[in-house]
């Protein structure tokens, strides 16, 4: 079963508008006659503070003074909890925030929260903070609150989220739609909560409910470009690409100057016709040539349709901007792509981190390995890994604010190291490694997966097996699981009918993954039934031309006795990669010589 990576969705643009207020002064008049006397202010209340209580905060105030935040925060976090006033927990609350010290900020804004429940502000960064926690339901507790005020409650953000979590926590999509579907009920006019519940719908693969709510949404506001996209993205997913399109293409008809419009309607071409796409980027880009959102927009559309030259330029140019790091990753797999492998690395290299920093570090590790220099690609995850360690032990400055990292980067990290292992001969060590994250995360189904594939290259396939079936205890509904299993059992041949339906299954869940589509055609191969063996293959190798879909495509047509075709597929694929283990795997059980 080939391996798959994400892309990466074309980026929107950010736009900033900044408010000035005037002032001016009245002339100055000499008064015609004595002022009235003037009456003192009402005497305010202040909290009385203790002597060493109110020391504390002096000193903190002093350190601050002197930008030694780590004394300040100290000082206020202890008298936050101390004294529980309310003004002393904001400032202790937005200053952890502002150090990006994240769980003293989690625990500061809980503390706000529980003095000052019905200030918006303390809500509104309790929420925000449960979201960069992946406290996915206790942020939805804030957001409904803030939804009940009539504020902005970021329930739309918050669903966002969670359909992006991995398949650890898929569960919680199926926890938090009931919750949304009751507020939409209660709130049919908010468009945030509505667009939420289309997220939700949408990841259950309910795209016609999903499609409903996004079009609730847009009779309240029918000029919301996150509920335009939504409804755009979910025509697209149910092959309505015509009629998504024809909306957009019409509010641009509309409004031909906005560019918000335009840039969703390039990216919606993204999709399928990437020649379109850069056109309508090619028309912002006239109108704003130095925008760095744009110029990353049009570079990621053009290494999409693998015009490497012409992305390359704009990139190096962007390594100069707010996007040097996004532009050092996508140049990194440019040098990859391209063989120069030293240029990889360094580009690679320079990427800090981020939301760019995993995705780089796998290219760095595939540029090391490919240039034969794997015990230093070994070192360098190594070091990412300590690297996390002393983010983990909080160890950094706390006057400079520390990259955030996804949950799962420690997973990441040692799920390369594993692949990396394996593909040096050294598979038990691979395994080992991944059985000891495992006894401190039992349930962690990314590790389970990648224990389970290299157990699969190892022969074990009952351990495999085991693994992809615990995954599926807790989330029984994932495609790439289901699949998987049913390509592993698929190796004995009697059970086939066993495996067919574990894949069949994942293909109702995701009806154009090709590895999926592949999977089954390799089992009705083994079946015997050629001919829908061969449909499913050539679908499969047209939405991705991988080695191993391209050896299963040329052993069915083998099969079938069109065995020129199938030699002229072999060849295609030992020229770009004559090391595919499926590929020689195949020659070599069919006695084939290519030569």
């Amino acid at each position: 079963m080939p391996d798959f990576f994400l892309r990466r969705s074309i980026g929107c643009i950010g736009l900033v508008f900044s408010l000035l207020a005037c002032a001016h002064r009245p002339p100055v008049a000499a008064p015609a006659a004595p002022p009235p006397p003037v009456l003192a202010p009402a005497p305010r209340e202040y909290n009385a503070f203790a002597p060493e209580t109110f020391y504390s905060l002096l000193v903190a105030e002093m350190a601050g003074n002197r930008n030694r935040l780590d004394v300040m925060l100290s000082n206020y976090q202890q008298q936050a909890h101390a004294t529980r006033d309310p003004e002393v927990v904001a400032r202790a609350c937005r200053l952890a925030r502002f150090v990006n010290l994240r769980e003293a900020a989690l625990s500061l804004c809980s503390l706000w929260v529980d003095v000052s429940p019905n200030l918006v502000e303390a809500r509104q960064a309790l929420l925000a903070e449960s979201l960069q926690a992946n406290q996915l339901k206790a942020a939805f507790v804030q957001a409904e609150f803030l939804a009940a005020q009539g504020e902005e409650s970021g329930l739309d953000v918050l669903a966002a989220r969670a359909v992006q979590q991995s398949v650890t926590d898929a569960q919680r999509v199926e926890e938090l739609l009931p919750l949304y579907q009751q507020l939409a009920a209660r709130y049919p006019a908010k468009t945030d909560v509505l667009l939420g519940t289309s997220y939700l719908l949408q990841r259950q693969n309910q795209l016609e409910a999903a499609l409903e709510m996004a079009r609730k949404g847009l009779a309240q506001k029918s000029d919301d470009f996150g509920l335009i996209s939504q409804e755009s993205r979910l025509l697209l997913a149910l092959n309505r690409t015509d009629e998504a399109n024809a909306r957009i293409k019409r509010l641009l008809e509309l409004q031909p100057n906005n560019q918000r419009l335009r840039l969703h309607y390039a990216k919606s071409l993204a999709t399928h016709n990437l020649p379109e796409a850069q056109q309508q980027l090619a028309i912002l880009l006239r109108e704003a040539p130095e925008d760095g959102d744009l110029n990353l927009a049009q570079a990621l559309v053009l290494l999409e349709q693998n015009k490497l030259s012409e992305a390359e330029p704009l990139l190096a140019k962007l390594t100069q901007t707010r996007h040097a790091s996004s532009a050092q990753y996508y140049l990194g797999r440019i040098y990859n792509q391209q063989g120069d492998y030293s240029r990889a690395v360094e580009a690679l290299t320079a990427v800090p981190p981020g939301p760019d920093y995993l995705p780089a570090l796998g290219q760095l590790i595939a540029a090391l390995q490919k240039s034969g220099r794997s015990e230093e690609a070994l070192v360098a995850l190594d070091k990412a890994s300590a690297q996390m360690q002393l983010a983990d032990e909080k160890k950094a400055p706390l006057d400079k604010p520390r990259a955030q990292m996804p949950p799962q980067a420690r997973s990441n990290i040692t799920l390369l190291k594993a692949n990396l292992l394996a593909d040096m001969n050294r598979s038990d060590e691979a395994v080992r490694l991944l059985s000891e994250a495992l006894s401190t995360q039992p349930n962690a189904s990314d590790l389970l997966y990648g224990r389970a594939l290299l157990y699969g290259r190892l022969g074990k396939d009952a351990e495999a097996e085991a693994d992809l079936r615990t995954i599926l205890l807790a989330t029984p509904q994932h495609a790439a699981t289901l699949n998987a299993l049913g390509y592993g059992i698929s190796k004995n041949p009697q059970r086939l009918r066993e495996a067919e339906g574990y894949v069949q299954q994942a293909l109702t869940l995701a009806p154009n993954e090709p590895s999926i589509i592949d999977s089954l055609g390799w089992i009705y191969l083994q079946q015997g039934k050629i001919g829908a063996a061969l449909k499913l293959l050539k679908q499969a190798y047209s939405l991705l031309p991988d080695p191993e879909i391209g050896a299963h495509l040329g052993e069915a047509l083998w099969l079938k006795g069109e065995k020129n075709e199938a030699k002229t597929l072999w060849r295609q694929i030992q020229k770009q990669a004559p090391q595919s283990e499926p590929l020689l795997n195949t020659l070599k059980r069919l006695n084939i010589s290519l030569d």
